[in-house]
């Protein structure tokens, strides 16, 4: 074997290295979000009560949260958050796995009345090589006891 031959496969083998890397990143960007949940112990939202809302990105970039509470035709904003990306996000495949505790203060759901309530839970992905991801919602109903 000639030392040609030897680079000739190293080079070929960083190559193909750099494109599997490249493919993992390529999803992870286009699949910011793989999972979004939101819980809420007792389904009723009451002043003290906490709400739970957990996610999984894929690290390659930021993660915007929000919590809204819905009724009739009124929107409160329960909370808004931030997921940060891996610091080598474009080398790091492991997904980031977050938890968002919120507890519901008085004066956030005193313009709500008593009755059904929907949580509506969305997570932004930033966007990556000119592509903005759709947001990840999820929505449950619970009871509402301001």
């Amino acid at each position: 074997m000639s030392w040609r031959w030897l680079l000739g496969r190293m080079v070929l083998l960083a190559v193909l290295v750099f494109l599997a890397v490249g493919g993992i990143a390529s999803w992870r960007a286009l699949v910011p979000v793989s999972r979004l949940q939101v819980q809420v112990p007792g389904g009723v939202l009451r002043p003290g009560r906490e709400v739970w809302i957990e996610t999984v990105s894929s690290g390659r970039g930021p993660v915007q949260l929000r919590l809204e509470a819905l009724q009739g035709g009124r929107s409160e904003l329960l909370a808004s958050g931030h997921v940060a990306s891996r610091r080598w996000a474009f080398w790091d495949p492991r997904s980031v796995r977050h938890s968002m505790v919120v507890s519901v203060r008085p004066q956030t759901i005193a313009h709500l009345v008593a009755g059904p309530v929907t949580l509506r839970a969305t997570a932004i992905g930033a966007p990556a090589w000119l592509h903005r991801p759709a947001p990840v919602v999820r929505q449950i109903e619970v009871a509402c006891q301001p």
